[in-house]
């Protein structure tokens, strides 16, 4: 046989003891999953002890079970209520469009585009000579009628009272005197329409006169518009019609105003629906003392609808899926008052919702018995998506909810 044959077989001899050897010493060892075992670092490791990998066998200390952290909030019991939701635009509640009635040149021109008046404010002023002098005319006029007519009547009271009766009528038409008393009245209308004031306190818009220009009458001077309160007109789905009523509280939100919401009411509902959009008109009187709210400028509102009584619900973000089916975890404190304690998976039956709540129900399969809460029972709103039935967490938010009022039915 040839020497490399030889030590080829001496190789594998030695390579098998090796092998042999260790296995043998493995045997020999006690089961590192049995209490009291000892790694070769001497540290002493039990089946309840949980490593982190990145620690090594040099850095094993004893810990406890990890325990998430989640957010937990209160289970309720009272009303329920049913908000609708719904886009559209604000109007101005009051608005005059205000135009000149006589013909001149502007000579005063007190306020600006987009100023506030009060009501009675001058906002602008024509001359007014022309007009004095149809008043002092009209006025003339007026005065040589009635003389006239005093001599047509002169010593009538002699006569009986039905002659002198119609001997007064036929004077004041001979005499013109009805129709100077209209003259004098319409030259003093003129006059007065030299001046035109705010009917009402608001704010100048469309402002379109500059002072020495020639106004004439018919000729736009300026919208006036009360902004104190203005309508929301919002296009209301017809489903969503039933649950509202005039009178119901309702808030809105505009994008060009983020961070504000405005109070309101509903003051009517259309009772038309059209037949493209399947919506009808719901307006919302919404209170704006600064102003902000301007005509025109497209929002979103929500409105309160119906109140359902003695109702369970908790927040949206309790509800999660598992096996195709709705679930709640409940926390189960260690103890009375503890943060710390189990999430309990719970299968619920859920019911009419809202934008922030949703109500639980009983099943009505009667072999299906799904959870309602008693008010006051704590669900996992938080860090609960991806967890299993019975996980140990804490409840980092149990300060917050611990001692809350229960809310009772009206």
């Amino acid at each position: 046989m040839k020497q490399r044959h030889w030590v080829t077989i001496a190789v594998l001899l030695v390579v098998g003891a090796a092998v042999y050897g260790i296995l043998d010493r493995l045997r020999s060892e006690p089961d590192s999953r049995t209490p009291g075992w000892s790694s070769p670092t001497g540290i002493s490791i039990d089946s309840t002890t949980e490593v982190a990998p990145e620690q090594g066998l040099a850095g094993q200390l004893q810990q406890p079970a990890l325990q998430l952290p989640v957010s937990v909030a209160e289970a309720r019991h009272g009303v329920f209520t049913l908000f609708v939701q719904a886009a559209g635009e604000a109007a101005a509640r009051r608005s005059a469009d205000l135009h000149a009635l006589v013909e001149g040149v502007a000579v005063e021109v007190p306020v600006g585009e987009g100023e506030r008046v009060a009501e009675g404010d001058l906002l602008l002023e024509l001359e007014s000579e022309v007009y004095e002098l149809r008043v002092l005319q009209a006025r003339a006029n007026l005065e040589q009628a009635r003389a006239d007519y005093e001599d047509r009547v002169l010593f009538d009271e002699e006569l009986p009272d039905d002659i002198r009766a119609e001997r007064a009528a036929r004077a004041r038409v001979r005499a013109g005197l009805e129709q100077r008393e209209a003259a004098l009245a319409e030259a003093e209308y003129e006059l007065a329409k030299t001046r035109i004031t705010a009917p009402f306190a608001g704010i100048v818009a469309n402002y379109g006169v500059a002072e020495q220009s020639r106004v004439r009458a018919g000729d736009s001077v300026a919208v006036l518009v009360d902004l104190s309160t203005v309508d929301f007109d919002a296009e209301v789905l017809h489903t969503d019609l039933p649950l509202l009523e005039v009178g119901r509280s309702a808030t809105a939100t505009f994008p060009a105003l983020p961070g504000e919401v405005f109070a309101g009411r509903v003051t009517s509902i259309n009772p038309l629906i059209d037949q493209a959009s399947r919506t009808a008109r719901v307006t919302v009187s919404l209170r704006n003392p600064e102003a902000m709210i301007l005509p025109g400028m497209p929002g979103s509102v929500k409105i309160a609808g119906r109140e359902l009584q003695d109702r369970v619900f908790v927040p949206k973000e309790a509800i999660v899926e598992r096996n195709r089916r709705q679930v709640v975890f409940r926390f189960e404190p260690s103890a009375p008052g503890d943060s710390e304690g189990l999430a309990m998976w719970e299968y619920v039956t859920t019911g009419f919702e809202n934008d922030t709540h949703i109500e639980l129900v009983a099943s009505p399969d009667p072999l299906d018995e799904t959870f309602v809460p008693s008010p006051g029972d704590l669900v996992l709103v938080g860090g609960h998506v991806t967890l299993s039935h019975a996980a140990r967490i804490v409840a980092r938010n149990i300060g917050e909810v611990a001692g809350q009022a229960e809310i009772q039915p009206r």
